[in-house]
């Protein structure tokens, strides 16, 4: 994990100032009328990466017949998210901590912080993981953020990568080791050193930037709201069973007292959001009502949240019993989404379009010439089995969701 140090917000912020993290990795003449972080966040949103977030599972699958939250709508949740905390933060301060060429670098850093997670969400990682350990290699969806924001999907004929300034690929840097020292939460090794050179350089070390706080926070936040929205729309879990699994779940980083306080929390925000709905409870049918309540809860939650966030030993936060809500309110919501029989088919049926078509993209007696992988991805000669797997494993996490089972289908 990249590190908190106690210094004050001003310093934290100061940090960011150094010319040398507006600058690319390779030069680039400037543009006339576009900051370098605008034209960041313009590269991220045109690539054909971010497109196909749009047919990537976040928690629910993607071949449903009703619309549900995506890899793609997550990320611009967490980009107005990203604003929201922002602003509070500047308000909060009574000065702009971050001023409008700021809130560019966020909204580039949220559309690319999971611009690299595989198809079929946490199982396609996992799955991924597995195949790449049998050659030696590890898979990490953060991890794989760099490879495809440095190497893989390429903004013009001149190199490698969207080559985004240091500030934004150091704003979606949670983590500052390799699998050596955190087996769960890592970068590869090419990116760990070519980022932790730069980081030594702005006298970074393995701080955590100021931006990638409030990127961070803006993802948890998204993740207790939003997939709790879904999960209820779903009706895969009630407010019963969220409110009794808050108050009961089982953790050495959150007393029993803390959890139970977290409980009541969510009770309180669910009683003013349905107090405040049946006030006008004649203007509405039922189901209207529950759309509003849904929406009502998620806005109370987001709201509840972000006002609560402060500055502490280093580190913006959010206040410690709100703190407790939304960290075990992501978990237990996903924990009761998960275990919904279609979702379970579902990644099911993922892990068996992974494996299958590594198993054919890798072997060479069925893909002659690797002729079955786009140019792009086609084995040069000189590469080995690690690198032929690699390559292999970039191509099957770079697709969504519905073009690895038509691939699957159409292969087998």
């Amino acid at each position: 994990m990249c590190k908190q140090s106690n210094i004050s917000l001003e310093e934290l912020r100061d940090l960011l100032n150094n010319p040398k993290l507006r600058k690319r990795e390779a030069s680039e003449p400037a543009a006339l009328y576009r900051s370098e972080f605008e034209r960041d966040c313009s590269r991220i949103l045109y690539s054909s990466s971010f497109r196909r977030l749009q047919e990537k599972m976040q928690l629910i699958g993607v071949e449903t017949a009703a619309f549900h939250r995506n890899r793609l709508t997550h990320s611009l949740e967490v980009q107005r998210v990203s604003h929201s905390i922002a602003n509070y933060v500047n308000h909060l301060y009574k000065k702009y901590i971050y001023d409008a060429d700021d809130i560019s670098l966020l909204d580039a850093a949220a559309l690319a912080h999971d611009i690299g997670h595989p198809a079929f969400g946490h199982k396609g990682e996992r799955v991924l993981d597995e195949i790449a350990k049998q050659y030696g290699l590890r898979f990490e969806g953060n991890a794989q953020n760099y490879r495809v924001l440095r190497k893989l999907d390429r903004n013009s004929v001149n190199g490698e990568g969207l080559n985004l300034t240091y500030r934004t690929l150091f704003a979606i840097n949670k983590y500052c080791n390799t699998h050596r020292s955190d087996p769960e939460k890592f970068m590869y090794d090419e990116d760990y050193d070519a980022l932790m050179k730069v980081r030594k350089e702005c006298g970074l070390g393995d701080k955590k930037t100021l931006d990638v706080q409030i990127i961070e926070l803006a993802d948890d936040i998204a993740y207790a709201t939003h997939d709790l929205e879904d999960g209820l729309c779903l009706s895969v879990t009630t407010l019963e069973e969220l409110i009794y699994a808050i108050k009961t779940y089982s953790s050495d980083k959150y007393s029993a007292q803390e959890l139970y306080n977290a409980g009541n929390l969510f009770e309180d925000a669910v009683s003013k959001v349905l107090c405040g709905i049946e006030e006008k409870a004649q203007l509405v049918n039922q189901q209207q009502f529950m759309h509003l309540f849904r929406k009502g809860l998620t806005s109370e939650l987001l709201t509840m949240f972000v006002e609560n966030i402060h500055f502490d030993g280093g580190e913006l936060k959010i206040k410690r019993p709100y703190e407790v809500l939304c960290k075990v309110l992501s978990k237990v919501t996903f924990r009761n989404v998960t275990r919904n029989t279609n979702i379970v088919r579902y990644e099911a049926r993922g892990e068996i379009v992974i494996k299958s078509l590594f198993n054919i993209y890798a072997n060479e007696k069925i893909n002659k010439n690797y002729s079955l992988l786009p140019p792009d991805y086609q084995p040069k000669k000189d590469y080995g089995r690690c690198k032929i797997a690699r390559t292999v494993i970039d191509y099957i996490a770079g697709m969504s969701d519905t073009f690895a089972i038509a691939q699957y289908k159409q292969l087998t």
